[in-house]
């Protein structure tokens, strides 16, 4: 059935399908057909997620109304940073995160004509220059993931 792998950056996020021959394929991740997604999330309101360029066209709709997250992976390896609050609602990083890679993963299925499960997660070689620090950043990307 083949397998994704995704880089997800802290600026741009991409995703290709490597089929059962060993195919490289990649998949477009925005309305134009290009293959990067800016990484970026906008929320308006609950339950209304917008990603990449989209979540700025929103934000600007919506005259700045809302919550624009940017630069997600950063705080991967901040041991004081626990989350935010969206809408009333307590969000970890490893949510946030798994928002944004559910939605890479739908535009992936959707091109695909598959319900791929398996991934490779790239990953940078240092998180943080701190060792428990880029330990904490592996666990938490592991469990947005697995979210």
């Amino acid at each position: 059935m083949g397998y994704y792998a995704i880089d997800f950056g802290t600026s741009n996020s991409l995703i290709n399908y490597i089929n059962d021959t060993k195919e490289i394929i990649q998949i477009p991740m925005d309305n134009e057909g290009g293959y990067i997604l800016r990484s970026l999330i906008f929320t308006p309101k609950n339950n209304e997620w917008y990603f990449g360029a989209e979540a700025i066209e929103k934000y600007i709709e919506s005259d700045g109304e809302g919550r624009f997250l940017r630069s997600l992976k950063k705080f991967l390896s901040e041991p004081h940073y626990s989350g935010t609050e969206i809408h009333h609602k307590k969000y970890k990083i490893e949510n946030l995160i798994a928002i944004f890679l559910r939605e890479i993963k739908k535009r992936a299925d959707t091109f695909t004509g598959k319900e791929i499960s398996s991934v490779i997660m790239g990953r940078p070689a240092k998180y943080s220059k701190l060792t428990e620090n880029d330990q904490l950043a592996e666990k938490r990307m592991k469990k947005a993931c697995e979210l």
